[in-house]
């Protein structure tokens, strides 16, 4: 199965934060090792810091028949990795981890990065990538 190319989630929206990072759509990353994610103000809006989730989730769901209301079930977990990233540090340090034996290619991973900018709530999602265990 191939990614979506995934752009940030904020067309139409002003924005608040860029992120710079141009890995290619399931790139695999090894635990252990850091993931330093890069950002920097957009100048559209203003936030000082942003709110830092890893989603982790299925690459191919789970079909799930219920009669009519057949669904898909990713196995979604959300993991907060940092409550209040700064803007002005223009970057962040994640030292890779495996979370809860999703690795390989059976499992993505995409940051999640949240705001509020006013009264307006904002989400960014960035390209998915996978996490291998080290050898």
């Amino acid at each position: 199965m191939k990614f979506l190319t995934l752009t940030p989630f904020l067309a139409g929206v002003a924005q608040a934060i860029r992120f710079l990072n141009d890995d290619p759509a399931g790139t695999y990353f090894t635990e252990g090792t850091n993931y330093v994610l890069r950002f920097e103000a957009d100048g559209q809006d203003h936030v000082d810091s942003f709110r830092l989730r890893l989603v982790t989730e299925l690459m191919v769901p789970i079909l799930v028949k219920d009669g009519m209301n057949d669904t898909y079930d990713f196995q979604d977990v959300y993991t907060l990795i940092a409550e209040a990233v700064q803007v002005a540090d223009g970057s962040y340090t994640w030292p890779i981890e495996i979370f809860q034996g999703r690795e390989g290619e059976k499992w993505v991973y995409r940051w999640e990065a949240s705001y509020t900018s006013g009264n307006i709530m904002s989400a960014t999602y960035l390209i998915p990538f996978h996490v291998q265990a080290a050898t």
